[in-house]
């Protein structure tokens, strides 16, 4: 594989995200999404990075609320615990856990909107199977951490969404013909090996890491 090369996916379709500043960054469902899908997915957690900050992008890409721009009060088990602090340090601690709670709420005003960008960055047919899945019908409505994460596991999954035995065939097979000439470095092959790799484990198929040793 050579590091200078720039790989084309000439199964991509025509389509342009609703985000303007990252129009040609989309995700989409069928041949070749993976691939689309890795850098599709830096673009995107880079933009809503710059636009809201890294607390945002770092809950997106964990599927969690982080708040990076502090550490989380400490949480006190009993209130006498609280009450035999100094005044000092009880002083601190309500400063800290009301700064705490504004960071978590800016937080979570910020995904809601990323969910409606996320949204609009996949075609009609992605988002046809996400609304199929299980996690999306379940979740919280607007919950962009679980929409990202569905789309991750849709466009480094299988085309046979709704057949098990399919699903895990062809995961299985897909992650056998990972191909270093597909990717521009080695870096997005791995990332790509790795993404395959677990959504097998994911399916019920192990893997040996080693070899028996016969005598």
């Amino acid at each position: 594989m050579s590091d200078n090369k720039v790989k084309t996916n000439q199964y991509e379709p025509t389509f342009e995200g609703g985000v303007k500043e990252i129009k040609k960054d989309f995700f989409y469902y069928g041949r070749g999404m993976s691939q689309k899908c890795m850098s599709s997915t830096k673009i995107f957690l880079d933009h809503i990075g710059s636009k809201f900050g890294e607390s945002v992008k770092q809950s997106v890409e964990q599927n969690t609320i982080i708040i990076t721009e502090m550490k989380e009060p400490k949480n006190y088990a009993t209130e006498k615990e609280f009450t035999d602090e100094t005044w000092a340090v009880q002083s601190a601690w309500k400063a800290n856990f009301a700064d705490y709670r504004k960071y978590m709420r800016q937080i979570n005003v910020d995904l809601s909107k990323c969910y409606s960008m996320l949204w609009r960055q996949c075609n009609l047919a992605l988002q046809t199977m996400i609304k199929r899945d299980d996690d999306f019908i379940n979740m919280h409505p607007g919950d962009v951490k679980v929409l990202f994460d569905v789309i991750q596991r849709l466009c480094h999954a299988s085309t046979h969404h709704m057949n098990c035995f399919m699903s895990t065939m062809e995961s299985v097979y897909n992650l056998h013909l990972i191909k270093g000439d597909d990717y521009a470095d080695g870096s997005e092959y791995i990332e790509a090996f790795e993404k395959r790799y677990d959504i097998v484990a994911r399916n019920g198929w192990t893997i040996a890491s080693h070899l028996a040793n016969y005598d």
